[in-house]
């Protein structure tokens, strides 16, 4: 499983525990809690956490009997802050609750199996006799266009959001974006309705190598996924286990 990269801080409760402290007390307490998150716990060394925080082992003594308590011995030689740590086991609880449960939704939705189902293909035709597929573009004899219902972005990402919480949010859509995404919409009927999406971001969640369970703790994001190259690989299961990166 991949890093998280941010902790929940609350406010609150930081205040209070920290009201009596002066600024060079919180501003060390707030780097050991993020080393910690990074790396998993801080050294049980003076020296070593001088280091760290970026003060002299002098200055750092004087703020040492104060922070220190927050701290607590784990076994390994090395301290964490106990309540960190409940906080990480809660987010990677969560993370991995959400995984099996696109994994399960995948399964149920493609017979038992999760494989790409034909709804995915990229080159997918519309059900009925072949003289249907000329309606994918323009009609014979004829400049008229088919009509498609607008792309409905805001919703595409908040499915987005709902499926994959752990993965980059999206903050800015961008018109390149728009683009990319609206043309992925028009150029097939089958994705021109949510399930589709619902159930792309599902099969995104089925591979661990896509969630971040990779030599370099990468994950995608909903604009790598709807780019070209990357949005064919995917529908063809090349991001699963026994595909090419799974």
């Amino acid at each position: 499983m991949s890093k998280d990269p941010a902790y929940p801080m609350y406010a609150q409760d930081f205040d209070m525990d920290t009201a009596a402290w002066g600024t060079d007390e919180i501003g060390i307490y707030v780097r050991l809690l993020n080393y910690e998150w990074v790396n998993g716990s801080i050294p049980d060394d003076i020296q070593r956490i001088a280091k760290i925080v970026r003060v002299s082992p002098r200055k750092l003594q004087k703020s040492w009997e104060i922070i220190s308590k927050k701290f607590s011995q784990n076994g390994d030689n090395n301290l964490q802050n106990r309540r960190m740590e409940e906080e990480r086991q809660k987010r990677l609880n969560y993370i991995e609750s959400q995984r099996e449960k696109g994994i399960l939704s995948a399964k149920k939705r493609w017979g038992g199996v999760t494989t790409v189902k034909p709804g995915l293909q990229p080159n997918d035709k519309p059900e009925g006799n072949s003289s249907s597929s000329s309606s994918l573009t323009t009609l014979k004899g004829s400049s008229q266009q088919p009509s498609v219902d607008p792309c409905p972005h805001q919703k595409i990402i908040d499915l987005y959001h709902e499926i994959l919480p752990e993965l980059q949010a999206v903050k800015i859509w961008s018109e390149p974006r728009k683009k990319t995404l609206q043309r992925k919409w028009r150029e097939d009927p089958k994705r021109q309705n949510l399930d589709y999406w619902k159930r792309l971001f599902e099969y995104v969640r089925g591979s661990p190598f896509l969630m971040g369970e990779n030599d370099r703790q990468w994950t995608c994001d909903l604009e790598w996924i709807i780019k070209p190259k990357n949005f064919v690989k995917i529908i063809e299961g090349k991001y699963h286990k026994g595909g090419e990166n799974g």
